[in-house]
C-alpha cells in the first residue's frame, strides 16, 4: 500500500472498528493526528510534529503509522513486532529497545497551555503505546485485542490532557464560555456533567473492548461499581513482552483529583500538579485475589 491508501484504512478503522470511545470522539473533532514512520528520524520528525501541533492547540492525540518494511514482518509474532517498533522509538526515550519492549514507559512531560486554567502547565503522562494487527491474533501468547491495530501503529497521548480539552469542550457548549470565565458555581455544576460525561466514555469503551475480546483468554472487566477496570495490559507500559492482570482507575477515581488541581489554581493561583494523577493507578494483581464483573 501506498501512504494515501495506509491513512484511508486507519481512517476507516478510526470510524468503525476503534474500540476507543474518547479516541473516535477526538477522530470526528479532526483532533488526531495521523502521521507515518518507517525509520527513526521519522519517528522523531512524527513526535516533534505533534508536539508543535498540540502547542499550537490543533491536535490532542497521535498515532504514528509503521507500516512493514520487508516481507518476512507480515509474519511476525506480537513479540518481534513490539521489538521492531521498540527498536523504532527507542531514540525517543531514556530506555533502550528492550526495556520498551518488555513493560518500561516511553513517557514525554510537555509544558502545554492548559485548555481549563490557561496556565502554562507539565502535563506528565504523554505516553506511547504500541498496537498491532497480531494483538488480534487468539493463538498469539500476547493476544490482547485491546492493542490492535489493522497497521503497526504507535499512540501518544496524555490522559489528562484529553479529559481537559473534554472539560474545555462542555464548557463552550454548556456556557458559551472558556471555563476560566466561568464562576465557581458554574464550575461545580461543569465539573459534575463532565465527570459523568468522561465516565461514561470509559464505561463504553470497556464494554467494546469486551465485545471484541475473548474475555477467558484476556480478561477484560469492571469492578467496584465502575470505579476500577482490569485488563491484561500495564498502564503506561509502551509494550510487554508478559500478559498479566492489572486493576486500573476508572474517572470516578481520578477525575476529582484534577479537579482538586484546578480548584486550587483558582483560588490562589497555585499552577497545577498532576504528578500524582497524571497515570491512573495500575497495580499488579493475581487472579485469585479479586472477584471481577464483567459489564
Amino acid at each position: 500500500m501506498n501512504d494515501q491508501q495506509i491513512i484511508e484504512e486507519i481512517r476507516e478503522w478510526f470510524t468503525s472498528c476503534l474500540g476507543c470511545a474518547a479516541g473516535r470522539r477526538e477522530f470526528s473533532k479532526k483532533r488526531y493526528m495521523l502521521a507515518i514512520a518507517r525509520t527513526t528520524d521519522e519517528a522523531r520528525e512524527s513526535f516533534e510534529a505533534y508536539v508543535r501541533a498540540l502547542e499550537a492547540r490543533e491536535v490532542v492525540a497521535c498515532l504514528i503509522i509503521c507500516p512493514t518494511t520487508h516481507p518476512e514482518q507480515s509474519q511476525y509474532s506480537v513479540a518481534q513486532e513490539v521489538r521492531r517498533l521498540s527498536a523504532l522509538f527507542s531514540p525517543l526515550s531514556e530506555f533502550s529497545a528492550e526495556a520498551l519492549a518488555t513493560g518500561h514507559a516511553l513517557n514525554k512531560k510537555l509544558y502545554l497551555m492548559c485548555p481549563v486554567t490557561k496556565a502554562k502547565v507539565l502535563f506528565e503522562d504523554f505516553d506511547a503505546v504500541v498496537f498491532c494487527p497480531q494483538s488480534d491474533d487468539l493463538d498469539d501468547e500476547l493476544y490482547d485485542p485491546l492493542m490492535s491495530a489493522p497497521i503497526p501503529a504507535v499512540n501518544f497521548n496524555s490522559d489528562v490532557y484529553a479529559f481537559s480539552m473534554f472539560c474545555r469542550d462542555m464548557s463552550v457548549q454548556k456556557f458559551k464560555r472558556e471555563v476560566y470565565e466561568l464562576t465557581p458555581t458554574e464550575r461545580g455544576q461543569l465539573y459534575e456533567v463532565v465527570l459523568h460525561g468522561w465516565q461514561r466514555l470509559a464505561e463504553k469503551t470497556l464494554g467494546n473492548y469486551i465485545a471484541m475480546t475473548d474475555v477467558e483468554k484476556c480478561p477484560v472487566y469492571l469492578h467496584d461499581n465502575n470505579r476500577y477496570w482490569f485488563a491484561n495490559h500495564q498502564d503506561p507500559a509502551f509494550a510487554e513482552s508478559v500478559k498479566d492482570l492489572y486493576r486500573h482507575d476508572m474517572p470516578l477515581i481520578y477525575v476529582p483529583k484534577i479537579f482538586c488541581e484546578w480548584e486550587q489554581y483558582f483560588a490562589s493561583g497555585r499552577i497545577p500538579d498532576f504528578s500524582e494523577t497524571s497515570t491512573p493507578g495500575s497495580q499488579h494483581l493475581d487472579t485469585s485475589e479479586t472477584t471481577l464483573e464483567a459489564i
